[in-house]
């Protein structure tokens, strides 16, 4: 992923549940690291919305500003479940 331009990305994870099942839960996320400026970030972001009521069976939805945020074992903490505000 390009450091300093945004990105609308839906990415499907494939994580094993806590019980060992093996689950695939879609995200939306929306990629936007600090270089990129106030003015894409506006853009991407009514896309942003648009795609989240537009993709009903997108259940977690995330901002990511850090290649951190986008780490696998922090994707599956929402994906699971683990983390309210973020289904």
């Amino acid at each position: 992923m390009p450091d300093s331009e945004p990105r609308l990305i839906v990415h499907e994870l494939c994580f094993a549940s806590a019980g060992g099942t093996r689950r695939n839960e879609r995200l939306l996320i929306l990629w936007m690291p600090p270089p990129a400026g106030a003015t894409p970030e506006e853009t991407y972001t009514a896309g942003y919305t648009a795609l989240k009521e537009l993709q009903t069976d997108i259940r977690v939805h995330l901002t990511a500003r850090s290649p951190a945020q986008l780490e696998y074992r922090r994707l599956v903490v929402p994906a699971s479940g683990g983390l309210p505000g973020h289904r």
